[in-house]
């Protein structure tokens, strides 16, 4: 499934939720190619540990962990 600009996406358990503002290549820790997505966030995402990062923040994910959200 592509993902564009502007598509609301989740990643993970499917609880965090983001909108695609941008996307750009970069290099994983083994210098390989990884494209990312800068997401800003459309709800509240709640680490584990109780950290909280609130929606308009905008966070970086790999592309290929995304799924768009119907």
């Amino acid at each position: 499934m592509n993902i564009f600009l502007g598509d609301e996406v989740t990643w993970g358990s499917g609880a965090p939720r983001g909108r695609v503002v941008s996307t750009f290549d970069g290099q994983d820790d083994m210098d390989n190619v990884v494209t990312y997505a800068s997401l800003k966030l459309t709800s509240d995402l709640r680490s584990p540990c109780g950290k909280v990062w609130s929606v308009g923040k905008v966070v970086t994910v790999p592309l290929a962990e995304l799924r768009r959200l119907s």
